[in-house]
């Protein structure tokens, strides 16, 4: 074997070995380029979660509010006494003698038909909120007629 023939053979081992490193250098480059915009949007996902549980713990929160004043019209001494003028007059024009299931069938329907919201949030709640509430103001009220 001649001496050009050797250092030929070996410049092209040489490039061929160059050529496959830079291969692998723009190949690692473009992983590296790849996992930097992952963790980008990784990082993007992370904030816009962290941001939607704030807002969702906000929301919560002014949902707690709303439930909150709801409970306390439904405390509401001139919600409570609308409700038992106007149910008693109804469930009067309909049976003068009405016993006491007619009148708390009746105060439920009243607010079934013009509170209906408050009556939706209290609806499971009825007997208890009725006992509680309505049952003895509207013994004195009927004592009246």
């Amino acid at each position: 074997m001649s001496f050009n023939t050797l250092i030929s053979g070996t410049q092209k081992k040489v490039r061929s070995s160059i050529s496959s490193q830079s291969k692998k250098d723009e190949s690692n480059d473009e992983n590296k380029t790849l996992l930097l915009k992952i963790y980008e949007k990784l990082n993007k996902l992370e904030t816009d979660f962290a941001d939607m549980k704030k807002s969702q713990s906000s929301m919560e929160v002014d949902i707690k509010k709303i439930k909150e004043e709801i409970c306390l019209l439904t405390n509401d001494k001139e919600f409570i006494e609308d409700i038992i003028s106007n149910a008693t007059q109804e469930i009067m024009n309909l049976n003068l003698y009405p016993s006491p299931e007619e009148f708390k069938k009746g105060c439920e329907e009243y607010i079934k038909n013009n509170h209906t919201e408050i009556y939706n949030s209290i609806s499971r709640k009825w007997n208890a909120y009725y006992l509680k509430n309505i049952h003895t103001k509207l013994g004195e009220k009927l004592r009246e007629f």
